[in-house]
């Protein structure tokens, strides 16, 4: 209804009562947002004015009711956590002349002086505001419509516990909101699981960054893979993200290492290398750190080193003279 009139016009600001409005979470961004402020807007049949007062309460609250099927009993529709956004009186003004085809202007606006952090992943909006006053104040444009995603309980009496009328009725508003920015998230949590195979998800970051990730252990760049939804790991795996703007790198890398028990650490094979350089194959673990022993005789053990492996492979540099004969173990250090 941004650019469209209602179907209703509502009296609202007009007569003292308790209004109850419920607003469908589909009706907003998917991620939280921090509400600053709303307002409404005369319906087209009044005319501009600049001499509106009124004795508000405007309190927000997430809420599971659904917004066509409210409670009679107020306090059933409101959520567990309720903030007073107003309180006092406001004046409010509408002095834009408009368009004749086109809707009022929303010029009747409530700063909100504590704002309201809505999650829509957590219910609907709920909008409750208590009229205690009103002078020169007009009509506001309604909604009415059975599949609008909004709805209505209210009294003519602000101190009312119940309702004397439930409808599909609602209040046009527009909200302010500023996005708020979830922490960068690798989930579920990095550690041992069970299973062949484990399906990840990378949440959060700025809405406007691209999301890159890499399964090697290594830092992601601008370059990096970027993250396009869940992604199924078939094996330990060291997990790093990292939101980036215009190629810029925004916040800090986030790591998850994964450990699946039905893998096992085995060394695969031996390779012989340039300038004695040896390298040992493992079934996987890329990005992760072990330490190496050698032994001529499974009897004594010398540490070789500690090493990274990289592709499912442990180059052991600057070695020593023999790494070519002997045996070799590794150790996963803890993560």
């Amino acid at each position: 209804l941004a650019t469209a009139e209602g179907s209703g016009a509502a009296g609202t600001l007009q007569e003292g009562g308790r209004f109850q409005f419920v607003y469908g979470a589909a009706s907003f961004p998917e991620t939280p947002i921090e509400l600053t402020a709303l307002s409404w807007r005369r319906d087209r049949s009044a005319a501009p004015f600049t001499d509106g007062l009124a004795l508000l309460t405007v309190r927000l609250s997430s809420t599971a009711v659904e917004p066509d099927s409210l409670s009679p009993t107020f306090a059933a529709n409101l959520g567990p956590q309720t903030v007073t956004v107003w309180e006092g009186p406001i004046v409010l003004a509408s002095p834009a002349a408009g368009s004749p085809d086109q809707p009022a202007p929303f010029e009747l606006r409530v700063p909100f002086v504590t704002p309201f952090t809505y999650d829509p992943a957590e219910g609907n909006l709920l909008v409750e505001v208590v009229v205690r006053a009103t002078t020169g104040l007009p009509l506001v444009d309604q909604a009415l419509a059975a599949d609008d995603l909004a709805g209505r309980a209210f009294s003519l009496d602000p101190d009312a516990a119940t309702a004397e009328f439930v409808d599909t009725g609602a209040d046009v508003l527009r909200f302010e909101f500023t996005p708020l920015t979830l922490p960068l998230q690798i989930t579920p949590p990095g550690g041992w699981h069970d299973g062949p195979e484990l399906t990840i998800q990378i949440e959060g970051g700025p809405s406007d960054a691209t999301i890159r990730y890499t399964l090697d252990g290594t830092d992601p760049t601008a370059e990096a893979a970027a993250y396009e939804g869940p992604l199924t790991l078939n094996g330990s795996t060291v997990v790093k993200a990292a939101a980036f703007r215009d190629g810029e790198l925004v916040g800090e890398v986030v790591t998850a290492t994964y450990l699946l028990r039905s893998q096992p650490l085995q060394v695969t094979a031996v390779e012989p290398g340039a300038d004695d350089q040896l390298t040992l194959h493992l079934n996987g673990w890329s990005g992760f750190t072990f330490e190496v022993e050698q032994s001529v005789n499974l009897k004594a053990w010398l540490p070789a080193g500690t090493f990274i492996c990289r592709d499912g492979r442990l180059t052991l540099a600057n070695p020593t003279a023999g790494w070519g004969r002997g045996f070799f173990r590794v150790r996963l250090v803890t993560p």
